[in-house]
């Protein structure tokens, strides 16, 4: 099984970060939960704030060259109040916004690796939690959260509403 690394995404890393993100949001999609046009601008958007703002991370994972994981990340005020921290000695969490690795590469660890940078990156700037949010649907992922020691502390229940 080949070795991955995990590192801070670049700009070159775009159309592989965006390929990632597509893939979740056609995932969600598929469960009614999800918009697939919205993954170009949601990447495109993560890794603008990235480079210009220290509150924010994207972190990808190689194989051999290949970028087959994306996480991002962000500080926040606090875990229900996910409002931007400009300057990082604001931040009393961190919130992950994305995280994805392609089907063929699960279950090497490479997601579990991806939370662990996010969550040494958000400590070494002040934070005290990190969350995400997980779909119901999404059993694997909720699975690998738990057994990285994530606790399930809050339920959000949507309605979907009818036209006219």
């Amino acid at each position: 099984m080949p070795e991955f690394s995990v590192r801070t995404a670049r700009l070159t890393d775009h159309a592989a970060c965006l390929r990632l993100a597509r893939s979740l949001a056609e995932l969600h999609e598929r469960h009614g939960s999800g918009n697939a046009a919205a993954a170009e601008p949601m990447a495109r958007q993560l890794l603008r704030a990235a480079v210009l703002h220290r509150s924010c991370t994207v972190l990808v994972a190689e194989v051999d060259g290949r970028v087959v994981g994306c996480a991002s990340a962000r500080l926040v005020l606090s875990p229900l109040r996910r409002i931007l921290v400009q300057v990082s000695g604001g931040a009393r969490a961190a919130h992950v916004d994305l995280l994805v690795v392609e089907d063929g590469y699960r279950g090497r660890g490479i997601g579990a690796a991806l939370l662990d940078v996010v969550c040494r990156w958000a400590r070494d700037r002040g934070a005290h939690s990190v969350d995400l949010q997980v779909h119901e649907f999404n059993r694997s992922a909720a699975a690998l959260y738990e057994r990285e020691g994530w606790l399930d502390t809050r339920r959000t229940m949507t309605r979907t509403l009818g036209r006219g």
